[in-house]
């Protein structure tokens, strides 16, 4: 998988320097504070939006399973890469947490 850095290249995890690597894990999982915003935000926007039952069954649904996540879990299924780092971080005994 590859990360696109803030400069817009594209790069390989494995080729990520320790510094980088570390750092995009960490900002990641402080970013989980706002995907739970911005997931709450557009939920509202659709149950506003909506009048079917199933479909406001289906927005209901989905505010009580993030409602479970931890931060950190939304994170992992929002940016799916961080677990790709994470192990990579491993593999080099480099501390992120």
């Amino acid at each position: 998988m590859k990360w696109k850095t803030k400069d817009g290249k594209r790069i390989e995890v494995s080729k990520m320097d320790d510094e980088h690597l570390v750092n995009t894990i960490r900002m990641l999982y402080r970013g989980g504070r706002r995907i739970r915003s911005g997931m709450d935000n557009a939920l509202c926007h659709a149950e506003c939006a909506l009048r079917g039952e199933m479909a406001l069954q289906s927005v209901e649904d989905e505010s009580n399973r993030i409602s479970r996540m931890s931060d950190d879990e939304l994170v992992e299924e929002q940016h799916p890469i961080v677990l790709e780092m994470i192990i990579e971080a491993e593999k080099r005994s480099l501390k992120w947490a």
